[in-house]
């Protein structure tokens, strides 16, 4: 096999990112458009493989894409991730066997720094209690949009988050209720982080709360998380299921105690830059999933 690796336009990469993750065309065009950088593996003008990367945050450039079914995943898939290291040194992507599987995250010089989680569990009734010099606020009753963006970049440090832009911090954004959400200030009256929610049938859905890092250690995250399922105990909710990004296990733990039990890790993997740079920023070290400890 005489594999290449080279970038690619937009209009190429669209149908085998689609093929990829078996979605159309149209469902994955605007993700390719928002793509930073896309190029292709290929064995003398034939398609084996696409890679994209989506805008840096502080932890990197997130990797998309893989080998395309019926290629040698684990060459082609390497190929790519070293072509992308060569652009982009701080890369983190997740560690899924049909895309980038443990073994060539570890060949191209991956470690794991942490996982996405799905937890879920009764509705928590723990009292909130607000640290010290803090006060939350519901997101229908924030209306400066620069307290929104300022709030929401609380993310940026937590691999596979991706980059705040306008359009996330909307009122009521991705189908969310304001009056479930809650946006944290600190003494100063500065944003100091925030929590999403979606509530469905008695279901109340959120996001990780994000928390500056210079507030982390106050248990701001979750009198965040504990203030939305107040808010929806009000609206009838009864069960709870979060979903996180980049938490350390501490965190983790503390979910555990309000009742959450774990569904579903997915290892967050990191290059070796991203490795240290996240070791030293979250407290209590990374999240390591059951099947790559």
């Amino acid at each position: 096999m005489a594999l290449t690796v080279r970038s690619a336009r937009p209009t190429e990469a669209l149908s085998l990112l689609a093929r990829l993750y078996g979605l159309s065309d149209e469902e994955v065009q605007p993700v390719v458009e928002s793509l930073l950088y896309l190029c292709v593996a290929e064995d003398h003008g034939e398609s084996l493989g696409v890679l994209g990367l989506r805008h840096p945050t502080n932890c990197g450039a997130e990797v998309m894409g893989g080998s395309l079914p019926g290629s040698d995943r684990h060459s082609v898939s390497l190929a790519l991730l070293q072509h992308a290291l060569e652009r982009q040194p701080q890369l983190v992507a997740y560690g899924e066997e049909d895309f980038f599987s443990a073994d060539t995250l570890h060949a191209a010089g991956f470690r794991v720094i942490s996982a996405y989680t799905k937890a879920s569990g009764p509705l928590p009734t723990k009292q909130v209690a607000v640290p010290d010099g803090y006060r939350l606020v519901p997101l229908s009753e924030v209306h400066d949009g620069h307290d929104r963006y300022r709030a929401q970049q609380a993310y940026m440090d937590q691999p596979g988050h991706t980059v705040t832009t306008t359009a996330d911090v909307v009122p009521n954004v991705h189908g969310s209720d304001d009056r479930l959400g809650f946006l944290a200030y600190d003494a100063a009256g500065q944003p100091a982080g925030v929590v999403r929610a979606w509530l469905d049938k008695g279901e109340l859905s959120v996001g990780n709360p994000g928390v500056h890092l210079a507030h982390r250690m106050t248990g701001l995250r979750q009198s965040l998380l504990l203030a939305a399922c107040g808010a929806a105990r009000q609206r009838g909710a009864t069960r709870l299921v979060m979903e996180s990004w980049g938490e350390t296990a501490e965190d983790r733990t503390a979910d555990e105690q309000l009742g959450l039990q774990l569904e579903t890790s997915t290892p967050i993997y990191g290059s070796l830059h991203v490795d240290r740079m996240a070791m030293a920023q979250q407290e209590g070290g990374p999240i390591l999933s059951d099947h790559t400890a």
